[in-house]
């Protein structure tokens, strides 16, 4: 009587592999993502960080993610004047 093999043995000899690992793909970059890797799904994509943020700095300009981040902006010369107002302001 043979004994069979258990399948990771038996998947192992037929494929070089000892599981078969489920990955998603990004849409953008075509890597793949698997187990705990963190995806996004953007208009429908699955996309990887490095690709999601390509898109989101294509996609929107840089006043209206400051805006979003409630991110201070001002110009040059605006920061110098206040400065020179309040040297000691923030130390």
């Amino acid at each position: 009587m043979k004994i069979p093999d258990h399948p990771d043995i038996a998947r192992t000899l037929l494929t070089g592999c000892p599981r078969e690992y489920k990955s998603v793909q990004c849409a953008d970059c075509e890597k793949e993502l698997y187990g705990d890797e963190k995806i996004y799904i953007s208009d429908g994509d699955t996309v990887c960080g490095d690709c999601l943020k390509k898109r989101i700095l294509e996609d929107y300009d840089i006043d209206v993610l400051a805006d979003a981040f409630d991110i201070r902006k001002t110009t040059a010369d605006d920061y110098l004047e206040e400065s020179e107002e309040n040297p000691y302001d923030g130390e």
